[in-house]
């Protein structure tokens, strides 16, 4: 079973991991895009996003996701598209989202409904 922080964020490589708060088995990561790589467990679901080039795809400065307060994910898998939703708020209140829609090209089986997590 894996379980991991909820937000973590690596100022030398500027990845930016999420995870939702929940023990799960392991089975592979795909890669949703060139920066978007989304871990799947072994009942299919999405379970963690890492965002390679965090602070271009957020257009901040790096220092910005180190200060990151709440943070809000909700992934939504369809046969057609899996679609990322975030919203980080930093400690100065400003709100950071990012949206991503791709393909779901890698199959990932729809599960008709909204995973999300939440931490402040």
């Amino acid at each position: 079973m894996v379980k991991y922080d909820v937000y973590t964020y690596d100022v030398s490589t500027d990845s930016l991991f999420i995870a939702f708060p929940v023990e799960y088995e392991y089975e592979k990561v795909i890669q949703i895009n060139e920066d978007f790589l989304m871990e799947i467990d072994t009942n299919g679901y999405p379970r963690a996003i890492e965002i390679l080039n965090a602070s271009s795809n957020f257009n901040v400065e790096k220092s910005f996701l180190e200060d990151v307060h709440k943070v809000h994910m909700k992934i939504t898998v369809t046969d057609m598209e899996i679609i990322v939703e975030i919203l980080l708020t930093l400690g100065n209140k400003n709100i950071l989202p990012l949206v991503e829609l791709v393909e779901n090209e890698s199959h990932i089986p729809c599960n008709n409904e909204n995973i999300a997590v939440s931490i402040s």
